[in-house]
């Protein structure tokens, strides 16, 4: 008999490979909810070069496309973004962004006054 290979158990550990941090950003961002375009003022509140979170009352649909900006004006700079919904909660989705963005330049930068 073969032995059975062991499956991998989840250990608590973030997978993801790029820097991420917490933040509080305005954006705007165009999708589908509900099976309806719309265009939403939103906050960014989990960044990294391959996606973010995005708190928001109407989260768009799972498995959509969005594109929107992110006004990270305290940080002296904007940024637009596309990517696809990887999930929606109650208050918000999870982003992957189509082309990774330059989000050291908010991670590493303190706000200015």
């Amino acid at each position: 008999a073969r032995p059975v290979p062991k499956m991998r158990v989840w250990n608590g550990k973030d997978r993801r490979l790029k820097v991420r941090g917490k933040v509080d950003i305005p954006c705007d961002v165009k999708g589908i909810s509900r099976g309806t375009q719309i265009h939403n003022t939103a906050r960014v509140i989990d960044l990294s070069r391959e996606g973010m979170f995005v708190e928001t009352a109407n989260p768009f649909d799972a498995g959509t496309e969005m594109n929107g900006s992110i006004n990270a004006i305290q940080y002296g700079t904007m940024f637009w973004v596309k990517g696809t919904v990887l999930r929606s909660t109650e208050n918000g989705m999870a982003i992957r962004f189509s082309e990774d963005i330059e989000a050291e330049t908010i991670l590493d930068a303190k706000p200015r006054p």
